[in-house]
Parts: C-alpha cells; structure tokens; sequence
C-alpha cells in the first residue's frame, strides 16, 4: 500500500505537540514491519523532517506558487501520478478534491472547553475546517475519548467513522536520570535548586497564571527553598506569565528557559520535583505521560481530557483554587512521591512509543476497503 503523509506540519518550528506526535508516528512506522511506501508530501520539505529512514520512505515537494491552497491544486494530481491508496493528515487539513480515501486527525477542539483561545488562530476557520473533516473524511482519528466526544457534541453524525488512537511516549523518557550540572549549563537552571516544573507553548488555555498562583500559595504555606520553571517557546503569552509573577514577588523563583531541545527533555523531567499541567483544555496531554515516564510526580488540572488520560497516577485537583494546588504540590514532594512516581511509571507504560502507529497500520487497509473498524463505546 502506498500512503502519502502529509509533513507539512513540521515547518512550524521549534517541534511542540502536534508535531512532536508526528515525529513520533514516523519513528514507529520506521520500526514497523509493514511492507508500505510512505510519500512525505509537504509544499517544501520542513525543517523540522528527519532524513527518510530507508527506502520506503521518501519526500516529495508539492511546490508551486501560491503556496496557500497546495492540497486543493495539486494533492489529486500527485496522488494519480504515484499510484497513492491513502492520504493521511496528522492534522484537520485534508485534500477535499481528492478521489482516494483520507484520514485526519483532530487533537482537540479547545473553543468547546475554555474561552479566549484566538492565539490558536481564528474560531471561524477552526469551526469550519472541523465541519469540512466531519463530511469529507473516510476516518477521524481522535487523539482522546474527551477529544471523540467533543468533536461528535459538534458533529453526532460523523461517529460511525471516528475512532481513538491515544499518543505514545518516546522510550527516551523511560528511566530517565537528572543531570543538574547540565541543566546549568545549557538552560541555566541553577545546580543547587529543586524546582516545580511546566512544559509546552504558552498558549491561554494552557492556565500558566494558575500555576503561578498556586507556587505563590505553596511558598506562602512553605517557605520553601524551590523554584518553578516556565519551559516552552518564548511568545506573549510567557511574557504576561512572567509579568504576573514579578507582581506577585516571584521575579527571582520562575525561571523561562525558553524552548528545552527533546535530549534535554529527559534530563529536565527527571530533576524537577514535581510536574504540573494546568491546562484548562488539552485534546491529550502527552506531558503529562512525559512526566511520568520519567519518573516525574505529576498534578494536573481535573479537566478536560487530563483525567483519561492521568488515570490514577496523579493528582488530579482544581488549578484554578490556588490553596488546593499549593496543598497537592506539597503532597507530591512529600511522603507520596514514592507511590505517584510508581504509579505514573506504570501508567506511562500502557502508551509505548510505537501505539500510534501500529494502531493506524491495523485501520488503514481497513480505511482502503472502506470500513470495518471499531468504534470505541
């Protein structure tokens, strides 16, 4: 079978969540012993793109000028001229022109869960891509059941052809050690500090004023001698973060490093004392399994998708009461931590590296016959 993956998701750069996933699913079909071609289509190739692994890898640049529009203008063409069986989109965006059968994925629909999510471009053109997908798409790959639920509450019609594929964890997370001296040196962490940690792009629903609201009630209830350390690309988001927290008397405990490489990730994990993910929306949350591969304590917000996805394996509470997260953050790096690194080590181990793409192995031929996957209660 011939599968043209569409790449172009990888020219937003630094990698964050959605193209981290599909950096992953590339590793695990590289794995996978699938005899398929995979065409690597993209207007240019991304930056981001790794070389192709062996020789059922390839890309393909579908340039042109305009470059907005490429899929409409020149996906079927393509498609016709390399004998293609399926196109697959790591996103919502889809060819709709196109005459062979096509999956996308939807991460998350965030406008459902939290107000003021215009960072991540305009409500209209998110609701309208999700109505195109809802009709055009031969599968709907849902990264969470929160996430199937949401997309159907928009579009009931469309479940008998959506299904859950949950992320994986990169096995570079799994037994990972803290290397503080290196921490210093390459993100200027200081060596001697215990730290509380948040990772990902500063977006407004990701609740950055909570978590610094609860490490102020945790140091008001502690006096402890702890840091918190924002991680994740520099926007205006991080920068009203950092604002809030100089008014609250934090300028010298939360620390902005900027976006952390992947082979830091690990070693940045494994330091922290504990993790916090107070995201008032999240399609999965594939930090949180991060954390937890590493043997990271993680509290998350008791929202959204974060709870099927933590399962008990964390400490799941309501961010936005900054008494009742200050209360979890001194549970976590007290007498339970033992118990929810146990815990989240187990938990992260149910979602291996490779689960999206053997999953998506199992259903694309299905797709190509046109139908016959299982449809997730």
């Amino acid at each position: 079978m011939r599968v043209a993956i569409d790449v172009s998701v990888l020219e937003r750069t630094p990698p964050t969540g959605v193209e981290k996933a599909l950096l992953q699913l590339l590793r695990g079909l590289a794995d996978a012993d699938a005899d398929h071609e995979y065409l690597l289509v993209a207007p240019r190739r991304p930056p981001a793109l790794p070389p192709e692994p062996d020789a059922r890898f390839r890309f393909h640049a579908l340039g042109g000028r305009p470059r907005r529009g490429w899929r409409e203008r020149l996906a079927a063409a393509f498609a016709r001229r390399q004998g293609v069986d399926l196109w697959h989109s790591p996103v919502q965006a889809i060819p709709f022109l196109l005459d062979r059968p096509r999956v996308a994925t939807m991460h998350e629909i965030s406008w459902l869960e939290t107000r003021g999510v215009g960072d991540e471009g305009p409500l209209w053109k998110r609701r309208a891509v999700a109505w195109a997908v809802a009709r055009a798409a031969d599968l709907v790959v849902c990264v969470s059941r929160r996430t199937r639920l949401n997309f159907l509450a928009l579009h009931p019609a469309a479940g008998p052809k959506t299904v859950v594929v949950p992320h994986g964890v990169d096995h570079r997370l799994v037994g990972a050690e803290p290397d503080p001296i290196r921490l210093e040196q390459d993100l200027g962490l200081p060596a001697g500090r215990r730290y509380f940690l948040v990772v990902g792009r500063a977006l407004k629903r990701k609740g950055l004023p909570h978590a610094i609201r609860a490490f102020r009630a945790f140091l008001d209830r502690t006096g402890a001698e702890i840091d918190l350390v924002l991680a994740g690309p520099r926007n205006r988001r991080l920068e009203q973060a950092r604002s809030l927290a100089r008014r609250l008397g934090l300028a010298e405990r939360v620390r902005t490093p900027g976006y952390v490489p992947e082979p830091l990730l690990p070693v940045l994990y494994a330091g922290a004392a504990a993790l916090l993910v107070p995201s008032e929306s999240e399609g999965f949350g594939l930090p949180l399994l991060e954390g937890m591969a590493a043997g990271t304590p993680v509290i998350a917000h008791r929202a959204s998708s974060l709870p099927e996805v933590a399962g008990d394996a964390a400490l799941l509470i309501d961010f936005q009461d900054p008494a009742a997260a200050a209360a979890a953050m001194e549970r976590a790096i007290g007498p339970e931590r033992s118990r929810l690194v146990a815990a989240g080590r187990a938990r992260a181990a149910a979602f291996p590296e490779d689960l999206p793409a053997r999953r998506l192995l199992e259903l694309w031929p299905l797709v190509v016959a046109g139908g016959g996957w299982e449809v997730p209660e």
